[in-house]
């Protein structure tokens, strides 16, 4: 998994995001739950801007929402920059929201998230990706592994879309 972060995020860099514009095509109406996701996404790329400028690295979920004693400081963020919502990840260290598991990769300086369905049905069938200091959101919709704790991996090869 970390080897194909590493390319997505790579990919990001050089160009700003847009490469992942080139493919696919653009989405029709997005359900209740993929516009929580989307949501929950700007608000984790958001959450890990502030961290690194406080901190001068990324986070994970316990500690971006104040619960986790930073290194750093040995207290946890006051103010935290997530709400008590991601104060209890599953035991695979993800979060569920709104029909989405959320998790947080940090490799080195680089971050990413994704989120993908609990369950996969008509109502939740995409998943999706942020990270780096852009902040593009982009999603899936050919990847039909991700479902419940089977989150995604190397070797995705989905067709991915920038989220507008």
């Amino acid at each position: 998994m970390i080897a194909f972060v590493t390319t997505v995020l790579s990919v990001a860099a050089m160009t700003g995001g847009a490469a992942f514009g080139l493919f696919g095509h653009r989405c029709g109406r997005i359900n209740a739950n993929e516009t929580a996701a989307i949501a929950t996404m700007r608000n984790l790329h958001s959450a890990q801007q502030q961290f690194h400028e406080v901190v001068g690295r990324h986070g994970t979920f316990l500690e971006l929402s104040g619960v986790a004693v930073l290194p750093e400081t040995g207290a946890p963020l006051e103010p935290p920059v997530l709400s008590g919502a991601f104060r209890q990840p599953l035991p695979d260290g993800t979060i569920l929201r709104s029909g989405y598991r959320f998790r947080i990769v940090c490799v080195g300086k680089a971050w990413c998230a994704w989120s993908w369905p609990e369950q996969r049905m008509t109502k939740q069938r995409r998943t999706f990706f942020v990270g780096g200091a852009v902040g593009d959101i982009v999603h899936a919709t050919e990847i039909d592994a991700h479902e419940g704790d089977r989150g995604p991996a190397d070797g995705d090869d989905g067709v991915w879309t920038i989220v507008h």
